[in-house]
This record gives structure tokens, C-alpha cells and sequence, in this order.
């Protein structure tokens, strides 16, 4: 239709009226103009739903898909996919808050970068402030990451419709269906990009799916990682190796890092850059650290006549020996990133 909107927001709700507002006026108040609002609200039980109706009275852009019971993410994704009519879709989270000029940026970044999927850098709020989550920009850097885990903040993602469309959300990835729909989009031969610059503010709260289904999460996650690294890295004992440097609560030694070097080093779909960040950005797993795991980081990159860089949190927790799971790790990591 000639009158559709070139991009189409999602919003799935669910009892969100906390944070609702927030979210919502993050959007209407996009310095882009052309786009569909698609709200679903997904059963809510306290008054997000009239909220969002005064919302919809306000701004015309607004479209609610009203769901009576709470059908679950999944459902909500797919309702909205189906009922967008953008040539983009850009998710959005009900506890977030959109920069101004996200979409703008984002649909600039997707057409010259001519990439299918466009995420962004996101700042952290909530429980966890001054900190910033900065995934990598090339396709092949951010494949490479997915073997380990998510290469994009979900909330920031954009995706050209008529590919989400073949590739909708799956409900048998409960609590794990972004990595899940990453690797086969990957597979499927979609292109990857994040626009590097912060688009989000991403709220870290007690509730979140990661905090409240822990298990059923990295279950699904490792369903999801296992039938990707099958495809991707031709080595039988691969999936044993990268996923033993795929969470914080992972303990791979020194040795399993050597064997990690050798099949990123391998891997002939990869650059030589992008081989040396990511695993650079894996070793922090190393547990218990030694001032060897910043050797062999420097020494990988001097294997591709690359110069490696200062990472100072790997330099310290090496040389202190200190564990990525440990506390003290983690308040040494919230200062350099706070200073």
C-alpha cells in the first residue's frame, strides 16, 4: 500500500506498567517519523492496558493488538510480525527507553551497510548504571560470537520484515528464543551489523527472564548453540570446546583456551581482526586467570601481524588471577567502566 510506514515497532506487554510510559514516549518521540507503533498487550492483568489506550487515543501511530490471556513472548512476537507492514521491524522492550534518534540512525545504518539485521550499543540502567554493552559491527565478527552467545541487545534489534517473516520466533525456545532465531537468521545467510553508537537504554532489573528462568534459559540457549557450531566449525569435538567459554559460570582452563586458538585460527570465513576480538572477548572466562592468558591473547594477535591491543581488564584479571565470576572481578570491571 502506498501509504504504509517504513517501519514497524514492536512492543510485546505483559503487566509492564512500571516502566510503560517511559518506553512508549521513547517512541512517540522518535525524530523519525514514518513508522507503525504495534503494542501487544499479552493478557496484563494490572492497568498497562489502559495506558496504552490513552496512548493510542494520543498518537495515531499507535496500533494494540489486545490479547485476553497471556499467550506468552514468543506468541506476542509472531502476532506482531504477522500484522506489521513496514519493510522493517524494530523490537522493543517494555522496561527500555529508545534514544531519539534510533530509528533514524538505524534505518540509515541498515541501507547503507545493506545488512537484514541492525543492532545497536545499549547503556544500562536499573540495577547496573555507567555501564555500557557495545556488541561487535562486522557480520563476520558477529557470527563468530554467536558461537559463544548473543552478538545483539535484542531490544535494539531491526530486521527487514519479509526475512523475520520466514523466520518467525519459535515457542520450543522458551526464555532463549533471540539466540535461537540469530542462529538460524546466521545460517539462513543473513547479514549482521550493529551501528556503533548507544540507541537503548537497557533496564537490568530482578525480573528479567535471565534472572527469573535461569535454567530453561541455558537450556534453550545450548540447544540453540550446539546446532550452530555443528554447522559452522567443521571439528567434531567443537561445541565441547567453545561451549566451555560460553557464560560466566563456565571454568575453562588455560589449556582449553590453546585449543579454542587453534579453531578460531582455522576458521577460513573470518577475518583476522575479527578472529582476534572475539577471542580476546572470551578469555575473560579463563578460570583461574594467569598472567599466561594475556600472553597467549597477545600472541594470537602477532600470529596475524595484528598489534594487540591494552585490554586492561583482561591485564588485571590475568595478573591478579581473579575469576570472571568472582566479586572482586566484577567491582574492578564496574570501576574501569564507570571511570
Amino acid at each position: 500500500m502506498k501509504d504504509d510506514p517504513q517501519v514497524s515497532v514492536i512492543l510485546p506487554v505483559y503487566n509492564a506498567r512500571q516502566h510503560l510510559g517511559a518506553a512508549v514516549e521513547s517512541i512517540c518521540d522518535q525524530t523519525f517519523r514514518n513508522f507503525e507503533f504495534i503494542i501487544i498487550d499479552d493478557g496484563s492483568t494490572d492497568d498497562s492496558r489502559d495506558l496504552l489506550q490513552r496512548y493510542a487515543t494520543r498518537d495515531s501511530r499507535v496500533r494494540i493488538i489486545t490479547n485476553r490471556t497471556n499467550a506468552g513472548l514468543c506468541n506476542a512476537l509472531n502476532e506482531g510480525i504477522s500484522a506489521a507492514r513496514g519493510s522493517l521491524i524494530a523490537r522493543m522492550d517494555a522496561d527500555d527507553v529508545s534514544l531519539p534518534d534510533r530509528i533514524e540512525r538505524q534505518v540509515g545504518w541498515i541501507s547503507s551497510s545493506r545488512a537484514d539485521v541492525c543492532g545497536g550499543w545499549a547503556q544500562l540502567i536499573g540495577t547496573l548504571t555507567r555501564r555500557e554493552w557495545r556488541p561487535w559491527e562486522h557480520d563476520d565478527a558477529l557470527k563468530l560470537q554467536l558461537c559463544f552467545n548473543t552478538p545483539f541487545v535484542h531490544p535494539t534489534v531491526m530486521i527487514r520484515t519479509r526475512l523475520v517473516k520466514l523466520h518467525l520466533y519459535d515457542e520450543a525456545s522458551l526464555h532463549g528464543e533471540d539466540y535461537d532465531l540469530w542462529t538460524r537468521l546466521a545460517y539462513a545467510g543473513a547479514k549482521f551489523t550493529n551501528i556503533q553508537r548507544i540507541v537503548l537504554r537497557y533496564r537490568v532489573h530482578s525480573e528479567q527472564v535471565s534472572k527469573s528462568y535461569p535454567k530453561e534459559q541455558e537450556k534453550s540457549r545450548e540447544r540453540s548453540q550446539k546446532r550452530y557450531v555443528s554447522r559452522v566449525i567443521p571439528r567434531e569435538d567443537a561445541f565441547k570446546i567453545v561451549s566451555r567459554f560460553s557464560t560466566p559460570y563456565s571454568t575453562p582452563s588455560l589449556g582449553d583456551a590453546r585449543e579454542l586458538a587453534e579453531i578460531i585460527a582455522s576458521l577460513d570465513w573470518v577475518t583476522k581482526r575479527s578472529k582476534c576480538q572475539v577471542f580476546t572477548s572470551v578469555l575473560k572466562y579463563v578460570a583461574p586467570a594467569s598472567p599466561k592468558t594475556y600472553t597467549l591473547m597477545s600472541r594470537f594477535w602477532r600470529r596475524f601481524d595484528l598489534t594487540p591491543p591494552l585490554s586492561f581488564p583482561l591485564l588485571v584479571q590475568s595478573y591478579l588471577r581473579l575469576r570472571s565470576d568472582g566479586k572482586m572481578y566484577q567491582r574492578l570491571k564496574r570501576f574501569v567502566s564507570s571511570g
